[in-house]
């Protein structure tokens, strides 16, 4: 714990898994909030070892030391910081550990450590190492968001839009941590993808497939692409509903066209993370107002240029969507 100054009162540990680091201890400042990223202690390490290997959980990475008043296990209640830290990458971050931290002078740490019970966990995406730099990147991506921290102005629609947009976070992360097929995966993300993008009584508005399209223009991704990717994830997706898996000439075309079906499991989810990115940086950085959601924006031509100015700001964090080639990207079998 060298370098960090001596603090009184009680911390919010989250302890996660996906990714390692690369240093031992940094700062940041995530929403407003001071956060210390850190590796486990050995009184952590050996905690987790124990019981989190007993009960087939997985052992935690890496420790965020910050305050969240939020309570934290109620999967309906995740606060905005753990959400967009989820979104911020493409990977597999899982919070699998909570805990407090009281400091008395500069070395004695006790903490009061419990675990996260997940159930069966299959990651889409491998562990990731983060660096220094990294975690400064996502930083920047806070630094956003930070005039807003979950309110909503107290406006109906937007109140539904947050209702709606956290209900196809928990399809995102079912997806990414634990679908057992890449079937599972397309399912859920595509039903995420329904609760973020349709409506109802959406009469005489953009389909689903229209909206998303027109999203990942903003990131210069060809919408005819996009629509043929969120096509063959619906026939997919329909297949998998009835109880059938997707025939051998699907899965050829699929190859063809994105890679194995895993592959494309991969770029799926992808597409409604950064759906997600730009659905949360909307609300919370409140400028859209309170009546224009990013649906609104959408269906009404992105008035004022709001999500083209949000998109040149997360562009940093959707490069694997967005990089000089996106047909190539979408052809891509790489899954990290």
């Amino acid at each position: 714990m060298q370098g960090r100054a001596a603090t009184s009162g009680k911390n919010r540990l989250l302890f996660f898994s996906g990714a390692t680091l690369d240093f031992d201890e940094h700062q940041a400042d995530f929403l407003g909030t001071k956060v210390w990223m850190r590796k486990l202690t050995d009184h952590e390490l050996g905690y987790f070892t124990e019981i989190n290997c007993r009960n087939g959980d997985p052992v935690p990475e890496f420790v965020m030391d910050c305050f969240v008043p939020t309570p934290i296990p109620e999967s309906h209640a995740t606060p905005i910081l753990i959400i967009m830290l989820q979104l911020a990458r493409r990977w597999s971050l899982n919070l699998v550990g909570i805990g407090t931290e009281t400091h008395k002078g500069t070395n004695a740490v006790h903490s009061d450590l419990q675990r996260v019970e997940k159930g069966v966990l299959v990651p889409l995406y491998p562990t990731i190492v983060l660096t220094r730099g990294a975690v400064d990147e996502m930083a920047g991506l806070f630094a956003m968001t930070r005039a807003m921290k979950g309110a909503t102005g107290g406006d109906s629609s937007s109140s539904l839009f947050l209702e709606n947009a956290r209900a196809s976070y928990l399809h995102y992360f079912k997806a990414v941590l634990s679908a057992g097929s890449p079937e599972q995966t397309i399912f859920e993300v595509m039903v995420g993808m329904d609760s973020l993008f349709e409506f109802k009584g959406d009469q005489n508005r953009l389909s689903m497939e229209d909206r998303v399209a027109k999203l990942m223009t903003l990131l210069s991704i060809d919408a005819k692409r996009v629509i043929k990717l969120l096509d063959t994830a619906y026939k997919v997706r329909n297949s998998y509903a009835h109880g059938n898996p997707p025939s051998h000439e699907r899965r050829a075309s699929i190859a063809s066209s994105f890679g194995d079906i895993r592959a494309f499991a991969g770029i799926v989810a992808n597409v409604l993370r950064v759906s997600l990115l730009f659905c949360f940086t909307t609300i919370l950085s409140g400028a859209s107002g309170k009546k224009r959601n990013m649906i609104s924006l959408l269906d009404g031509g992105d008035e004022g240029g709001v999500l083209r100015g949000i998109a040149e700001k997360l562009r940093p964090f959707c490069l694997s969507l967005c990089k000089s080639s996106a047909d190539a990207v979408f052809r891509s079998r790489k899954t990290v």
